[in-house]
């Protein structure tokens, strides 16, 4: 099944659309290529908000933080 991108106007397969549960077909508008182009582009007009953003999760979950990236570090 292949649905078009709503970003780059090309048809694509749906394995490369992400989920999106409350649309009717379950899927983005915009291909995972385009999401993340897009994710790129706002973190990197918005740096203040993101560093402060970390800033505050780290204090908060530093703990949790710092676990689970061990965990993932030893797979």
């Amino acid at each position: 099944m292949e649905k078009q991108c709503s970003k780059c106007k090309e048809v694509k397969d749906v394995s490369e659309f992400g989920k999106d549960k409350t649309v009717k077909c379950q899927l983005k508008s915009n291909c995972k290529i385009c999401g993340y182009e897009m994710t790129k582009k706002w973190r990197y007009k918005n740096k203040e908000h993101v560093l402060k953003y970390k800033r505050k999760r780290l204090v908060t979950h530093g703990g949790e933080i710092n676990k689970t990236q061990a965990e993932w570090r030893k797979n």
